[in-house]
């Protein structure tokens, strides 16, 4: 999307937009615009798994792509990009390595990619999970379909408690390359950090000699450095980790931009701009856009020096200790301007809700729009600067994490909404001088419900076909002796899932015996980690026996011998006694949390 020179005519950079359209994205990321304007975007759902929709060109869902406009794949976990390929093939890059799967235009799996299952390389012992798992960061599908993956994987330190960045990345993991059915075909590229740091490729540009060109920020966890922007540059091929030459002999590219006391400097995005390439990020705290040549150097003839970083600067009563403001993204429009998207914080204010203190509105949508020799376009937004709200004048608690421009000069963006326990995102296409166009969704912005979007944990409830469903059947044999005998049979109903833990809430008639451990039997678990009982919490109607650490079983069959369970006078024994179950769900090939599921049984 981002191979427009600075000097060439707007006619002839739309029909390139177009072009490049028609090839598919330059970077992966969480959007990506078909030829025919549909719009596939990323979501996040609950259970973790990866997830896509497509809109249509006017904002509405696409009814026609996978489920109903969605695709819920349970093959793999959540996505961190989207790209699409030369033939118009959908493709999605998931954590936990660098897992790849591709869609058909309909959203179905493609069976020419993988043999129709998931590509890449999975890592089983990283965490899956988008919050913490390492993986993708930036896509680049080549020409011939073949895909170019960065991203993150921590080293092992032995200490499964630290953060998994903490220790940083081994150099073998940072950018691999795949052939156009998803196989590895060599690792590209790496840098080494040393203890301590962390090193984070943030996105990927291929440079017309195709080598690759890696944007991003070191950061030392032991107080001596801040933030640091790097860039670095990397050869398929080669058998190095990255080309020495670049930068003037120097192989990494650490740009010194000034800095506002502690707050950080980084690289978060670059496109290419005729004989160079762009880089957005942050510096002084605020946003930062600087231009290259294609070996590494700064274009002294741009903004000041090589770069700019226009201060932003919200009303006197917002947060003072987090006025600041991050660029994430940028984008060529058509005319050569220069369009950069990102977040701010200084609007931000505190009010109190029934949790107490809560940030409200702290992280906006920003977006900027520069000529092309680094000066802010006085027509869009005010003075070339936009906090984005909604369309009705209301605070738009989100951040811009992609901007794509069309044709005519109009643009989207992108990025998640900051709702609590919510994983939702919202689309929105502007007109050039930053005006929502008001016939595309809901005044200029939509904001698409993904199914299974509701963390279940935070709202105490259900959406049907999204957690795995209990299924118990239950017998209690001598009902009404002194000790019964209680067999249980727990399973679920996707086959995607485990049980990692059950309870059993018993009658409030009876309780468990001082030695029940002895008279319990479990099967079908490939491993207990403990047994346990509890006496009952309000609200439930006797003790209740844990079982933790069932290893993700498809099955659980329990046994309750005879001594394990005690009636003290089994006259007041109800004919058939109420049995509460409840079960934690596991992702059994990921070991995430995947919902909980509560049943119901009277037995006799």
């Amino acid at each position: 999307m981002k191979m427009l020179g600075r000097s060439w005519g707007a006619a002839f950079a739309c029909f390139l937009v177009g072009l490049v359209w028609a090839v598919g994205m330059a970077r992966g990321d969480v959007m990506a615009v078909q030829p025919d304007g549909k719009i596939v975007v990323l979501g996040q759902v609950w259970p973790e798994a990866g997830a896509l929709a497509r809109l249509n060109p006017d904002g509405s869902v696409d009814r026609g792509f996978g489920d109903r406009g969605f695709v819920i794949d349970h093959r793999l976990p959540g996505f961190r990009a989207v790209g699409l390929t030369p033939g118009g093939r959908i493709v999605g890059a998931a954590v936990g390595g660098f897992n790849l799967a591709r869609y058909l235009p309909d959203g179905t799996p493609d069976p020419s990619f993988a043999a129709g299952g998931v590509g890449g390389t999975d890592e089983p012992d990283q965490e899956h999970s988008l919050e913490h798992g390492p993986g993708p960061s930036a896509m680049v599908i080549r020409p011939d379909g073949g895909i170019v993956v960065a991203g993150s994987h921590p080293l092992d330190n032995g200490d499964p408690g630290s953060h998994p960045l903490a220790e940083g990345v081994p150099t073998e993991k940072w950018v691999r390359r795949y052939d156009s059915v998803g196989s590895l075909l060599e690792t590209v590229g790496g840098i080494a950090v040393s203890p301590g740091a962390q090193l984070e490729l943030t996105d990927l540009l291929e440079a017309p000699d195709r080598s690759l060109i890696g944007a991003g920020f070191t950061y030392n966890y032991d107080g001596r450095q801040l933030d640091e922007p790097i860039l670095a540059r990397f050869v398929p091929g080669s058998g190095s980790a990255f080309d020495p030459a670049f930068g003037g002999g120097a192989g990494l590219v650490r740009p010194d931009f000034p800095r506002s006391h502690h707050l950080a400097n980084h690289f978060r995005a670059i496109a290419a701009d005729g004989d160079g390439f762009l880089a957005a990020g942050r510096a002084m705290g605020t946003f930062l856009l600087a231009r290259f040549d294609w070996d590494g150097g700064l274009d002294p003839g741009f903004g000041e020096g090589g770069f700019v970083a226009p201060p932003i600067e919200g009303p006197p009563r917002a947060l003072s200790e987090k006025r600041r403001s991050w660029a994430e993204d940028l984008a060529l429009m058509p005319d050569g301007d220069i369009l950069v998207g990102g977040r701010t914080s200084q609007w931000g204010r505190r009010v109190k809700d029934s949790s107490g203190a809560h940030c409200f509105g702290c992280e906006q949508p920003m977006l900027a729009r520069f000529d092309g020799s680094g000066h802010l376009d006085p027509s869009f937004g005010a003075a070339g600067l936009l906090r984005l709200r909604r369309p009705d004048g209301d605070i738009l608690k989100a951040s811009v994490e992609q901007v794509v421009p069309l044709p005519n000069g109009k643009f989207l963006v992108t990025g998640p909404l900051k709702e609590f326990a919510k994983f939702a995102f919202f689309v929105a296409r502007l007109n050039g001088d930053g005006s929502y166009d008001r016939s595309f969704g809901d005044g200029g912005l939509v904001t698409p419900r993904f199914p299974c979007r509701e963390h279940p944990q935070a709202f105490h409830r259900f959406e049907p076909g999204c957690l795995p469903s209990l299924r118990v059947a239950m017998h209690l044999r001598r009902a009404h002796s002194r000790h019964p005998v209680l067999t249980l049979r727990a399973g679920h109903s996707f086959d995607w899932a485990g049980i990692n833990a059950l309870a059993v809430t018993l009658p409030e008639s009876m309780r468990l015996s001082p030695r029940f451990e002895g008279k319990v039997r479990v099967a079908g678990a490939p491993e207990v980690d403990s047994v346990r009982a509890a006496v009952a919490k309000p609200g439930e109607r006797g003790p209740v026996l844990f079982l933790e650490g069932l290893g993700n079983a498809d099955e659980v069959r329990l046994r309750l011998g005879a001594g394990a369970i005690v009636v003290p006078d089994p006259r007041n024994q109800p004919s058939r006694p109420v049995f509460k179950v409840w079960a934690e769900f596991n992702d059994a090939r990921w070991g995430i949390w995947a919902g909980y599921g509560r049943v119901t049984r009277r037995v006799g």
